[in-house]
């Protein structure tokens, strides 16, 4: 039929066996394949968290200086985030402690430096703070320098003072509700006595107010929208990330079979593009992953590139290997995020504006980050002009069999601009 068989993708055909048997031949494939689904699933297996942070530095680029964090768990696996940061997070970071503290407009006790907002409004106020706090953690974990430490501050007092107005806005709500129900009573009581009296009603002249009336006398006037702080929700103050698997065969040997290595590049740009945006209050950030092949790693990516050299696309070449689809995970970019404060975690996590904006079209990515604790608060396409008619057809298979939201109409022009490698 001319479709490849696994074993040619391991390791040549038949046609190579010399002192070998045919027999002993395929038994070494065999073993060979084993061999690719073993590592495979061991490299899912290192991905595992928790990943910390083993060291930073400032790394020059040619759009400016981003911050480079790196990350390593108990497997000795590393991962990083290139960081680009807003210019006031880096004047708050390199201003000392209590500079960087009035550089965000935070008005923390001495004693509470390494306490979140919530838990410092907690102490000040007398009430026992928890015991466990992940945000006073994170903050107190943090070098003097870190531009993380003044962006949390900031971002937690922002939050705070969200879920303040929200409780603020609730009482309110209730007390116009118990105000409106009060005149609605009043009126119908009014009412039973006109109904029995209508002589002594037109004696007093006064006709029974309506009950929207009543209750617009009684509700307070409107916050005006200058008291207002700006929404942490807002598309500017939430960060942009792109978390990014490895793929070496685009990125370092220039393979125009995927549209990886332009996906990065438009991602590092974008990032460097947020923090220098005149209005934004959070940074933009590449996170890196060693996944390469959605996980199987480089041995196995390459025996399904010889498999989809002779027809088969992506998926169908790993499940021919005997490889899942996809066997990423994500603890590394959830500790990676919660590190930087990309992401909130403790007791604000999970309000609207407490997490990132992601630049992704692959729906499950959002999904395993959300699982992971990570608030996804809003997603938008990564769409890159593929390289050539092969990654092209590569980004087709993704929409079609993977669920990635790429839209037809736009792959269809750009496969027809695509050119063959």
């Amino acid at each position: 039929s001319g479709h490849p068989r696994p074993h040619d993708a391991i390791g040549g055909s038949s046609g190579d066996v010399t002192s070998l048997g045919l027999r002993q031949a395929r038994a070494a494939r065999r073993r060979r394949a084993t061999d690719l689904r073993r590592l495979a699933a061991g490299r899912a297996a290192a991905m595992r968290g928790p990943f910390w942070l083993a060291s930073r530095c400032w790394l020059p680029t040619e759009d400016g200086e981003m911050d480079l964090r790196v990350y390593v768990n108990e497997a000795g696996v590393e991962a990083s985030a290139l960081v680009a940061w807003p210019a006031w997070v880096i004047a708050a970071a390199v201003a000392n402690e209590a500079k960087a503290e009035d550089a965000v407009g935070l008005q923390l006790p001495a004693h509470s430096v390494d306490l979140c907002p919530s838990c410092a409004a907690a102490d000040a106020s007398g009430r026992a703070a928890p015991e466990e706090c992940l945000a006073c953690e994170s903050l107190a974990a943090k070098e003097p320098g870190d531009p993380a430490r003044p962006y949390l501050l900031w971002r937690l007092n922002a939050l705070q003072q969200q879920q303040q107005q929200q409780k603020q806005k609730q009482q309110l709500a209730g007390t116009g509700r118990a105000a409106a129900a009060a005149a609605a009573a009043a009126v119908a009581r009014e009412g039973t006595v006109t109904a029995a009296s209508p002589v002594a009603s037109s004696e007093k002249g006064a006709a029974p107010p309506s009950a929207g009336a009543a209750a617009g006398a009684t509700s307070p006037a409107p916050q005006s929208a200058a008291s207002v702080p700006p929404a942490t929700g807002a598309p500017l103050s939430l960060p942009l990330v792109r978390v990014h698997d490895a793929c070496a065969t685009s990125e370092l040997f220039g393979s125009v079979k995927c549209d990886c290595a332009q996906q990065l590049a438009q991602a590092l740009r974008r990032a460097r593009a947020r923090a220098d945006h005149p209005s934004a209050a959070a940074p933009g950030a590449v996170v890196y992953l060693p996944q390469e092949g959605r996980g199987i790693g480089l041995a196995a990516k390459a025996a399904a590139y010889s498999l989809q050299r002779g027809g088969a696309d992506t998926v169908d070449a790993n499940r021919m290997l005997g490889l899942a689809d996809d066997t990423r995970r994500y603890d590394a970019a959830r500790d990676a995020l919660f590190d930087a404060g990309l992401a909130i975690q403790g007791p604000l996590s999970g309000l609207p504006g407490s997490g990132i904006r992601l630049l992704s079209n692959n729906p499950r990515k959002a999904e395993q980050l959300t699982a992971l604790g990570v608030t996804v608060d809003a997603a938008e396409p990564h769409l890159v002009a593929p390289p050539s008619a092969l990654a092209a057809g590569y980004m087709q298979a993704k929409a079609d069999r993977m669920g990635h939201a790429i839209p037809q109409g736009w792959l269809r022009d750009a496969a027809a601009s695509a050119r063959m490698p």
